[in-house]
């Protein structure tokens, strides 16, 4: 067998060892931290961020969920633990934050999986927050303004909760979407 017949076949063999398509994840992508359900008062039968953590990833498990994005109101360092502990247990993990614009409007800020928690703390303080203290704050951005810096900033904007209060269709209700101005996501 010559050498050009061999590359080839070395070729097709690696080729077909490939996916023959797309592959399709399970997600959940506003997973938050313990830390959310302290300071929102949420009930919950977990007294300890330990056995949260566990618990979310044994659920994450057990629904065949591969995929997570752990977010909370304009905050990231609460959630630095849970995102170790589900990257330990095979899954793959979003680290984001969920921002609330100055119309109200809630989007998840999720970033590429390995993005430094520096580096998102500084897109939180790019938002106008600067106090973490603050339950719930509506940021400096509009809308279009928040999708343009996902877009800079490499993230994925993702609207949060749509049909409810705060949501995207709830707080537009009336209003025309062209408001966003000429953004582009994509």
């Amino acid at each position: 067998m010559s050498a050009l017949v061999k590359s080839v076949c070395n070729s097709l063999d690696t080729a077909l060892e490939l996916p023959s398509g797309a592959r399709f994840y399970r997600c959940a992508l506003q997973v938050n931290p313990y830390a959310y359900l302290v300071r929102y008062n949420k009930l919950t039968t977990y007294s300890n961020e330990p056995s949260y953590n566990a618990a979310i990833i044994e659920v994450c498990k057990a629904e065949k969920i591969e995929v997570i994005a752990v977010t909370d109101h304009y905050r990231i360092a609460d959630s630095t633990q849970l995102i170790k502990d589900a990257e330990a247990a095979g899954l793959i993990v979003f680290p984001g934050f969920e921002a609330a614009t100055k119309e109200g409007i809630h989007f998840l800020c999720l970033f590429n999986p390995g993005t430094d928690i520096a580096n998102i703390e500084r897109k939180i303080g790019d938002c106008g927050i600067h106090d973490s203290t603050q339950i719930s704050p509506n940021g400096k951005h509009d809308a279009g303004a928040l999708l343009e810096h996902c877009k800079q900033w490499e993230a994925l904007c993702v609207a949060a909760h749509v049909a409810a209060s705060s949501g995207l269709l709830k707080t537009l209700k009336g209003q025309p979407v062209q408001r966003f101005g000429k953004t582009k996501t994509c």
